[in-house]
């Protein structure tokens, strides 16, 4: 009785191959996943596609990279917005610049901040590592 392993499994957006030995025989399963003529692409970010089912789905939006993604309805896009602002806040690097008014002791701010300098510390900390060896 021989055992099968698998050794690697590949995945595109249009199959995902793997490669099983058995003792000194290699063979490939793929499997196929053909296009949906019910899909429509709306763009891409970076690897995430951002697709509708206008007829099955028509009051959502699928965010991911397929099979996994999440959706987007009405109840919960106010939140993408929400989050887009933060997105963009933080990109043009606002959490840098003190607000002129602080309503809380521990924000998003403070958080972002104390993420960066523990970063810096953790990388401080190699360098010396690696002097003193």
């Amino acid at each position: 009785m021989t055992k099968e392993s698998v050794t690697k499994t590949v995945e595109s957006g249009a199959f995902i191959r793997t490669v099983v030995r058995t003792g000194k025989k290699r063979r490939q399963k793929t499997q196929r996943f053909k296009k949906s003529q019910k899909k429509v692409i709306l763009g891409h970010i970076g690897d995430f596609e951002v697709y509708v089912y206008p007829y099955d789905y028509g009051d959502c939006i699928f965010i991911g990279k397929f099979p996994v993604s999440t959706y987007i309805n009405k109840t919960n896009y106010k939140a993408l917005f929400g989050l887009f602002n933060r997105m963009r806040w933080y990109l043009n690097g606002e959490w840098q610049i003190k607000p002129k008014n602080e309503k809380g002791r521990k924000t998003l701010r403070d958080n972002i901040a104390s993420a960066y300098i523990h970063a810096q510390e953790e990388q401080q900390s190699k360098e010396m590592e690696g002097k003193t060896l």
